[in-house]
């Protein structure tokens, strides 16, 4: 028996994969994509300063960043 990814895959092979992937595992991860998130990552920040996780800090390229993603903008 070969190793897995030593040999090509055939047409049905691909195409069961393809329909796998459509039916069973993208449905799966479009909801996480599609939430929003739970806390304001600069409410986050905030959080995790009080809990004690030291001194945190953001810098600018970062706080843009989050302030493009907030606004559903690509980072």
């Amino acid at each position: 028996m070969s190793r897995l990814n030593e040999t090509e895959a055939t047409v049905e092979q691909r195409a069961r994969a393809v329909r796998y992937w459509e039916q069973e595992i993208r449905p799966r991860i479009a909801p996480k994509e599609q939430a929003e998130p739970k806390e304001d990552p600069f409410a986050a920040l905030v959080r995790l300063k009080s809990e004690g996780w030291g001194d945190l800090a953001a810098s600018e390229a970062i706080k843009a960043t989050l302030r493009n993603t907030n606004k559903g903008g690509a980072a």
